[in-house]
Parts: C-alpha cells; structure tokens; sequence
C-alpha cells in the first residue's frame, strides 16, 4: 500500500484502502447490480474470477506483438493491420492525470516509447505499400507524440516526396530543424540533410521509399538497401530494437557496405549488438 500511499500510517492506508475498494464497488454495481465484482480472499481484494474482463492494455500489447512477428517475417499487409490496430487502442499516456503516486511510472514510459516506435513501423509499412496519405496522418500523431523524433521527420519528408510536394518536405525540415534546436539544443544529423537534399535533388524513387516495417530502408529478407543513399542506414537503430531477424539482415549488409561517418560506425555497433 505504500505505492498508493507513501507516508501513511498502516492504519490509514487500510482505512484509505477500503474506502476505494467500497467507491469501486459502487461504481461497477450502477452498471450491473446483480453481481460482486471485487471479492476479498486470503487476506487479498480481487476482481471476481468468474468475470471475464478485458484490459485494454492486453489487448494493445498483443495487437503489437503481432505486427512485429508479422513485420519480421516480412508479412507487411498483417503488419499494417495489427499495427493500426494498437494505434486505435492507444488513448494516450498510461493513467494520464493519476494523481496516486508514481508507481506506474515506468509502465507509463515504456508505453509511451512502444507507440512512438508503432507509428514510425507503421508509416514505413505504410509508405512501402504506396499509401502516402495515410503515412503523413500516422507521421503527424508520432511527432504530436513525440516533436523531437527525427526519424519521424524523415519519414513524412520521404512521404511528401511520394505525394509529390516538394515545398511540404522543405516546410518539414525546417520544422524538423526548429524543434531539434528549440527542444534539445542540437544540430540536424547528417542522415537527415542527406535525406532532404537528395529528396528535393528527386535522387529517391518516390515509388519505393521504403522496403520494410523500419526506418532502416533494409529489406530482411534481401539485406539490400531502398536506394544508394546511405542516409538509409544512419540514425535508425530504434527499428532494431527487439528484432534480431532485421538487425542480422543489416549487419550482413553492413558487412558489405562498411560505415563512412562515425556516425554510423556507432550505428553499426549497436545494429551487431542487438543482432546477437
């Protein structure tokens, strides 16, 4: 009870613990009145294990599991749907407005850093499969999530190139630019000026700008990249992350392509790292 009530005494925790034990029961018998939802057993409270519940949570945590397994093995029409799936169960932070503590904290982290990584998979996959509109609205919610994610940026950069709107990926850079400075202090990364000039230079094929459910630009099941431009390659470990499959298809080609920027020398390392 500490996690709910830090520096009360035992007496008022419990006194603080059946009282929202009786609100709670309350506020489940105004929709069914007939029923105990939360029984008490063994010195424990719990919700009746008669009732068959469903946590929004669970759900969205396998909804994600699922595109990644179906990303991985490079079925990338399953991707899309499980993957839009967990977008339309995420309803924002974990217990967002909980004034109870901090004991949700970390979950609530780790969810947040989850999504941002299920929109940047999901507009890639989205972008592979030549459907530009809807990849801007998934790149717009994962830099709302998150402004300063510059592989977001470049994925709605690529995606205005697709649509064919040049004066939209210069308005993206900048944006890009402005929130990098403003939010962190830091300059623009090489991969993402590399990215723009050749975009606005038409040096990508609007057609394919992306192969996979990452923002690597690395097929896993040919380790070959989008297109020459090594951009591709810097700046995208997140992708990796969880996916050994992906990240051996680009250690092999890394192998063949060694990194020319120390930049993606660190990149490298930590693409062989996660591929163990």
């Amino acid at each position: 009870m500490d996690a709910f009530w830090p520096g009360s005494s035992p007496k008022s925790a419990r006194n603080n613990l059946n009282v929202t034990v009786y609100q709670l029961r309350q506020q489940l018998r105004a929709h069914d009145p007939d029923r105990t939802h939360i029984v008490y057993n063994a010195g424990s409270y719990r919700i009746d294990p008669q009732l068959c519940c469903r946590v929004d949570v669970d759900a969205y945590a396998r909804s994600v599991a699922r595109g990644n397994q179906a990303a991985d093995t490079g079925d990338g029409y399953t991707a899309i749907k499980r993957y839009r799936d967990a977008r339309r169960l995420y309803a924002g932070p974990l217990l967002e407005g909980d004034t109870s503590g901090d004991w949700y904290v970390e979950a609530q982290r780790r969810y947040h850093f989850e999504h941002c990584a299920v929109l940047e998979h999901l507009c890639a996959l989205l972008l592979s499969q030549g459907d530009a509109d809807e990849a801007v609205a998934v790149g717009d919610e994962l830099l709302e999530t998150d402004p300063c994610r510059e592989t977001g940026h470049q994925l709605l950069m690529r995606a205005y190139a697709a649509l064919g709107q040049p004066q939209l990926i210069v308005q993206q850079f900048k944006r890009c630019e402005s929130a990098l400075r403003r939010e962190l202090s830091v300059e623009l990364s090489e991969a993402t000026v590399d990215l723009y000039r050749a975009l606005l230079a038409g040096r990508l094929l609007r057609s394919r700008p992306y192969v996979t459910s990452t923002a690597c630009g690395l097929s896993e099941k040919t380790a070959t990249p989008a297109c020459p431009n090594r951009s591709l390659i810097a700046g995208c470990t997140a992708g990796f992350a969880g996916r050994p499959m992906l990240a051996r298809a680009a250690t092999r080609w890394l192998d063949r392509n060694p990194p020319r920027t120390d930049e993606e020398s660190r990149n490298a390392e930590t693409i062989k790292m996660l591929a163990r």
